[in-house]
């Protein structure tokens, strides 16, 4: 089998008998879908149920544990070569699979291009196409999101890897950083859109709440310094250059709380613990003067920060 496409499932009713529809329509017919109800309360378990009459769609029910640990049931049960992530309120283009499969055989990730569909406006987003090797893919592009990416499951398999639990926010980069660490080989780029991202009130990206926000990045943080001694040399910037931008992403949210002076001076001691451990493992995330800052005081870095943002703004 070719694909196995797992889908997180949590109360999508409304939306999800579009995304399995356009999963049913495929071109390509060498697939699985795995649909994970993380214990809805709503009828997105009866909807998938419906879809099973196709014994290429299966049903797992679960108790609610969140998005990671319904993927990880899913890698579990799947047996495609290839798994391609599909969140429950998002769609695939019809050709789809048809556009990515023939390009299976020379490369251990595909990136693909996608739509951002938000009420009746729909934006389409064209990547660059071709075949390039890892390093210069990971340097030149970004996946923020497990859907963009289609990945091998022998490798996820061999290497153990999993979405860690508990987390809301993150744990889609720290999934594609691991990945793209142990994978080998070369990048397949399909500049075409092919996968529908919906934009919604009420979704886990549109209602987050900035504390958990910041949490869950230093979380994803600290659970990537116990990868980065595995990586090669050839990774290190790029390594570096990833737990930065999920520490910014931390320290805007937490721009965003309002927090007393003990509350600044704990996460000021997490960024230096932190700091510790990467250093521990030969690698030095926090040397740059805005990190040495944010080490120092948050509080100072956040007024430094306004400043610099006034003048770039005048």
């Amino acid at each position: 089998m070719k694909f196995s496409i797992i889908i997180p499932i949590y109360n999508v009713s409304g939306y999800l008998r579009q995304c399995l529809e356009s999963l049913k329509a495929q071109s390509f017919t060498d697939f699985e879908v795995l649909m994970v109800d993380d214990g809805s309360s709503d009828a997105s378990a009866e909807i998938c149920a419906l879809f099973t009459q196709d014994d290429r769609f299966r049903l797992f029910r679960k108790a609610n544990g969140g998005v990671g640990s319904a993927r990880n049931l899913g890698l579990d049960k799947a047996r495609g070569e290839w798994v391609w992530f599909v969140d429950g309120d998002d769609w695939l283009e019809p050709d789809a699979l048809l556009s990515v499969a023939c390009y299976t055989s020379d490369c251990c990730l595909i990136d693909v291009g996608y739509f951002e569909n938000q009420a009746d406006k729909e934006v389409g987003f064209i990547g660059e196409s071709g075949c390039f090797d890892l390093a210069d893919y990971a340097e030149r592009n970004f996946a923020f999101t497990v859907w963009k990416q289609i990945y091998k499951r022998d490798v996820i398999a061999s290497n153990f890897l999993s979405f860690s639990d508990g987390l809301k926010y993150g744990e889609d980069q720290e999934f594609i950083i691991k990945y793209q660490c142990v994978c080998g080989g070369k990048a397949r780029c399909v500049g075409a859109p092919l996968y529908h991202y919906r934009l919604r009130e009420g979704s886990a990206m549109m209602s987050g709440r900035y504390s958990s926000i910041a949490d869950d990045h230093f979380s994803v943080v600290e659970n990537l310094a116990d990868y980065c001694s595995e990586t090669t040399s050839f990774f290190d910037g790029w390594f570096k250059a990833r737990v930065q931008r999920l520490l910014k992403s931390a320290f805007v949210a937490l721009k965003n709380v309002p927090l007393n002076k003990e509350s600044l001076e704990l996460y000021s001691e997490k960024i230096k613990e932190l700091d510790l451990k990467y250093k521990g493992r030969g690698l030095d995330c926090f040397s740059s003067v805005e990190f040495m800052l944010a080490k120092y005081s948050l509080s100072i870095y956040f007024k430094v920060m306004d400043f610099y943002m006034s003048v770039k703004r005048s």
